[in-house]
């Protein structure tokens, strides 16, 4: 018997490692928001100007749509025919090319746009739809990678890309602590991104010479069903066996999992709904301006809290010796998370610029606490719902279950963002 025993955990390390840099361009565009409103910002104005004008307002939504819409168009793809092409090439390309996308974002931070601001718009918005196009390959290869591999290896992915939203959100503020002005921030979270990419293309080079990587990616014998069956078991009994005469039926993965499918696609179109497009327009209530208050209320209380809470979500439903929320009540609490939606509208988001809802929740403490528990839910339900998905199938329907749930989690987060532009809008 070949030995396939993940020594060290190196492979379930490279696919942590991976994750964080699954979500990286996304958490950092997001997260710099002070650089895009100082680059959209009215030129002319006077200092104490603080109101938001029609691009600063609109940003974030616009950047939502252009990053989300080809991420699930592409994730959708993959989720139907990914299963027919090869994963190593689909995943290498896709990497090398988001970092060369990233690359000419990094090179646009220090060139002076005032005059141009329009045109650096449409700039940036195609950059990040290729980005995500790209991005949108890489995370269903990877997703699909996962789901051949035993439970633990999708807890890993799950894991670290709650993480990779607590690195962008604390680099940012450390970088705002240390006296770097807002420019100077994105400039080194953009370069800190390129490089973190850069070392995501090396990891997995590495990992697709390891026997494992090699043993799970050829085949995925049948018959194997238990998600209840350790690592060490699994790693060591499933078959090497190719099954050429089995074939994927992707109506019947479909129906299989359509609980999870739904709850997925839920949880994702309530929170890219609100976050950031929302949340990002949240200001203090406090009534003196002040460094906290213009510089880091955004940064620590939207981005970090959620972020961190998202983390937290994640953290818990990986501890086996929970018991995790079968599929029906993962949806029940989907459904009860739309009451976030009007909850979070009625705080004091741009509330100089607002004319069509009132600011009912005007308490940062509120506020801050409504944010822990819809990010700690978001992180919570997606995990539950993404590891138990593809143990709800054949072994040799993993890889297809777990990129179409992929691609579901990508369609809520397009149908969110798109529905956010519109929430921006009744404010």
């Amino acid at each position: 018997m070949v030995d396939i025993e993940d020594r060290l955990s190196l492979v379930y390390l490279m696919f942590f490692y991976l994750s964080v840099g699954m979500l990286l361009p996304w958490n950092f565009f997001i997260n710099v928001n002070g650089y895009w409103m100082h680059k959209f910002r009215t030129v002319n104005a006077t200092s104490n100007n603080t109101e938001l004008n029609e691009l600063q307002l609109e940003f974030t939504a616009d950047l939502a749509i252009a990053a989300m819409v080809p991420n699930v168009l592409f994730l959708v793809i993959n989720g139907l025919v990914g299963h027919r092409f090869r994963i190593f090439p689909r995943i290498l390309v896709s990497l090398i090319l988001i970092v060369v996308l990233f690359t000419v974002t990094l090179v646009l931070v220090y060139v002076d746009t005032d005059a141009w601001q329009s045109t650096f718009l449409i700039v940036t918005l195609a950059t990040t739809v290729l980005i995500n196009i790209c991005n949108g390959i890489f995370q269903g290869g990877i997703f699909g990678l996962a789901g051949m591999f035993p439970p633990r290896y999708m807890n890993a992915i799950l894991t670290g890309q709650g993480l990779g939203g607590v690195f962008a959100a604390v680099i940012n503020i450390l970088l705002l602590l240390v006296g770097d002005d807002e420019v100077g921030a994105a400039f080194y979270c953009f370069l800190f991104s390129v490089v973190f990419l850069t070392g995501s293309i090396v990891t997995f080079i590495s990992m697709s010479r390891t026997k494992l990587f090699k043993h799970f990616s050829r085949s995925a014998a049948p018959g194997d069903q238990g998600g209840e069956t350790n690592e060490k078991s699994a790693l060591l009994t499933h078959s090497r066996t190719s099954s050429p005469e089995l074939t994927v039926s992707v109506t019947a993965v479909l129906k299989s999992i359509w609980e999870e499918e739904v709850t997925v696609f839920l949880i994702y179109l309530v929170t890219l709904a609100c976050f950031p497009a929302l949340t990002v327009l949240v200001q203090s209530s406090a009534t003196q301006r002040s460094t906290w208050t213009e510089t880091f209320f955004v940064p620590v209380c939207c981005f970090l809290v959620y972020n961190l809470g998202d983390y937290l979500g994640r953290t818990i439903s990986a501890q086996p010796c929970l018991r995790k929320p079968g599929s029906k009540l993962c949806l029940i609490i989907a459904v009860l998370r739309i009451v976030f939606i009007p909850l979070l509208m009625v705080c004091n988001a741009a509330p100089d610029t607002r004319t069509h809802t009132p600011i009912l929740i005007s308490s940062d403490p509120i506020y801050v606490a409504l944010m822990t528990v819809f990010a700690i839910s978001n992180g919570y339900l997606t995990s539950v719902v993404m590891v138990s998905a593809p143990r709800r199938v054949e072994s040799h329907q993993q890889e297809t279950a777990a990129n179409l749930m992929a691609g579901i989690l990508g369609l809520g987060l397009a149908t969110g963002a798109a529905l956010s532009a519109l929430l921006v809008q009744l404010l």
